[in-house]
């Protein structure tokens, strides 16, 4: 008996269950080849001979020899402040951000690259773009760039900028692989689709962009971002809709994609999507959470099986990875590519076997012969193609979508009155609904006097000696020292019911709990770096002297303390104040990590960011692994109160 004997067995029936005729396999690789190598430009040849080693590894095995390669070209670009003489193109004169020619030597290692790709693979290469850095989002870290980005002249030209790029993207991909991409198909850099993520994109027409240059359709989703995941679990047209995350409203006119040969004749625009999500999707086996997914193999088939798109009798899996990411190159001599790593050989074969022994077609496709099985399968409905979205429609925080410049040719609906604002999309809304955005008292007061202190001390102490370092060094180059996701945990505090004290651990230079005094609620700021804590205590001082002068003071105590925690606090009694965090990330001692979850449970509420706190994680699964171990250590009962995207993803533990 084999191993996965029984697994196979099981799978046979489960397929059978559903009434699977035939299996229909694609992978979306989000294809970054040109991996950062010292001492060498991006584009090199031991670049180019790991992708023709790619290309031969992949073409040995059958399931992968025709993968849908989402390429991202090497667009270089440099602002006028990098003070850089290099020739190259901007949106217009007047704009900062040019994108620099390639050297013809570069050129021609590319396209050797790509045309063995083109040549010697049933590959189909299509297009994958990162914007994030020359368009505004609230990701950016440089001031200089931060300063210009979100300006008005940088904005005016957004949207003609990302066409630049794109053009630029398509003809080089055209001339590399020498094929016209007179249709072609998207995944987008970082997630972010169509302003769905304001830490990555803001561009509301950015789909309908894309169509003026012969995109039809994207296969971003399922997103390693959950909030760009759409409502709909089903292959869908939409039209285009001028609004954050506009294929996720009922406006785009939702219609089935399986069997609609009318829709793109209509102007739609194919959006892929599923039941499965990322953690079902997902081949990048550099991330410990698919190592761990894959060590039980038979809960991921299955989920595989269960949660793929079914229609009419054809299940489509569809996988991604970022196949060439440096990660696999990380301690090694030789990478593995995600589909020749072992485990994900023994997940797809236990996948086709079963299906091949339960009678069904198997099928290896592109996204683009996808496309064309979805819009030319003889199919109807049984109450018609069109779509409702069940639910709540998106609410998108912080979008500033671009000046509308660029002139569309495709039809775009525009919603009347301006986009919602709101928690964003994509994660369980909060247990506790914020009213309206208030306007906190003293807010702008308190974030120029943080922010001028901070910027003597440096220029008084130096980075190092005045404790602001790199990051508060930034925060003070930018207009706001008091960041947005400080003002709305703020807002939240206010809009619930009071506690006898609120505790910031790691409250750097103090801002919020002087903001949060100023606004009726008694604080208390604890950090371990006395430097932060002296300048914390100008703050306060400057703040409290202002507003004397004008006849006022701070509406409940603020007091700063020094110490490591929760040493700190011997002595207080804390069991009805509340300890919250918010971007806290330091090395530790694993018993120093013990104390401070210790120390927390003294507290009658703890409240922190997923996101960042004691390290920093970048994947849902790991955040949710946070969650579950602060459950299992006694901090109380979860409640999701803050969702921001990428901006943090704050929960509140209640003392049980």
């Amino acid at each position: 008996m084999g191993l996965f004997t029984k697994l196979k067995e099981d799978l046979r029936d489960l397929y059978k269950s559903r009434g699977v005729r035939r299996v229909v396999y694609f992978h979306c690789d989000h294809w970054e080849p040109w991996r950062p190598l010292p001492g060498h430009q991006a584009i090199n040849a031991i670049n180019a001979d790991e992708i023709m080693r790619f290309i031969d590894t992949m073409n040995r095995i059958d399931f992968a020899r025709k993968q849908t390669l989402f390429y991202k070209d090497t667009q270089t670009y440099v602002y006028d402040h990098d003070q850089n003489t290099s020739p190259g193109v901007k949106a217009d004169p007047t704009d900062q951000i040019r994108f620099n020619a390639r050297f013809p030597e570069y050129h021609e290692i590319a396209t050797k690259a790509l045309r063995y790709v083109s040549t010697q693979s049933g590959m189909d290469v299509q297009v994958h773009i990162h914007h994030e850095n020359v368009t505004f989002n609230t990701a950016h870290e440089k001031p200089e760039v931060i300063k210009y980005i979100g300006s008005d002249v940088a904005r005016r030209f957004e949207e003609e900028r990302f066409a630049l790029l794109l053009n630029l993207s398509l003809r080089s991909i055209e001339e590399q692989t020498g094929k016209k991409l007179d249709r072609w198909f998207f995944v987008h850099g970082h997630w972010g689709l169509n302003a769905s993520d304001p830490a990555v994109c803001h561009m509301t027409r950015e789909i309908a962009i894309m169509m003026d240059h012969g995109c039809l359709g994207d296969f971003t989703v399922p997103s390693g971002r959950p909030v760009v995941n759409p409502r709909l679990e089903v292959p869908y047209f939409a039209t285009p809709v001028d609004a954050p995350k506009g294929y996720d409203l009922q406006e785009c006119e939702p219609e089935l994609a399986y069997g609609n040969k009318t829709a793109k004749d209509r102007g739609k625009f194919l959006i892929w999507s599923s039941v499965i999500k990322h953690r079902g999707a997902s081949l990048d086996y550099y991330a410990p959470w698919l190592r761990k997914r894959l060590d039980e193999l038979d809960k991921l088939a299955r989920e595989v099986v269960e949660q793929s798109y079914l229609v009419d009798g054809t299940l489509f899996i569809k996988t991604h990875a970022h196949s060439m990411h440096p990660q696999y190159y990380e301690d090694t001599r030789l990478a593995i590519f995600p589909h020749a790593y072992p485990p994900i050989q023994n997940l797809f074969s236990v996948l086709f076997d079963a299906a091949a022994s339960a009678g069904a077609e198997v099928s290896f496709l592109t996204a683009s012969e996808v496309y064309d099985l979805l819009t030319t399968s003889d199919y109807t409905p049984p109450g018609g193609h069109a779509l409702t979205m069940a639910g709540e429609p998106p609410v998108i925080d912080g979008c500033i979508p671009a000046d509308r410049r660029y002139p569309l040719k495709t039809a775009i609906k525009t919603l009347k009155g301006a986009p919602k604002m709101g928690p964003a999309a994509g994660r369980p809304q909060a247990a506790t609904q914020l009213a309206e955005p208030l306007s906190l008292e003293d807010l702008g007061l308190i974030s120029n006097v943080a922010r001028t202190i901070v910027l003597d001390r440096i220029a008084t102490l130096g980075e190092a000696a005045s404790g602001a370092g790199g990051y508060y060094k930034q925060r003070a180059a930018a207009d706001d020292f008091i960041a947005p996701y400080e003002v709305k945990l703020a807002e939240y505090f206010i809009n619930t019911a009071k506690l006898e004290a609120y505790h910031e651990i790691g409250c750097g230079f103090g801002a919020l709990p002087i903001l949060m005094a100023a606004n009726g609620l008694p604080t208390v700021g604890i950090d371990s770096e006395r430097k932060r804590i002296d300048g914390s205590q100008s703050i306060l001082l400057e703040i409290t002297r202002k507003l004397a002068a004008e006849k006022r003071r701070l509406t409940a105590s603020c007091e700063f303390i020094h110490g490591a925690f929760p040493a700190v606090i011997t002595g207080r009694n804390v069991s009805k104040s509340v300890a919250f965090f918010t971007n806290v990330t330091s090395t530790i001692t694993q018993d120093q990590r013990h104390n401070i979850l210790e120390g927390l449970k003294a507290y009658a509420a703890v409240i922190l960011d997923l996101q960042r706190f004691l390290e920093r994680r970048t994947a849902v699964a790991e955040e949710d692994a946070l969650l579950a171990e602060l459950v299992s250590r006694g901090l109380g009962k979860p409640t999701e109160i803050l969702n921001l995207g990428s901006a943090g993803r704050y929960v509140r533990f209640d003392r049980l």
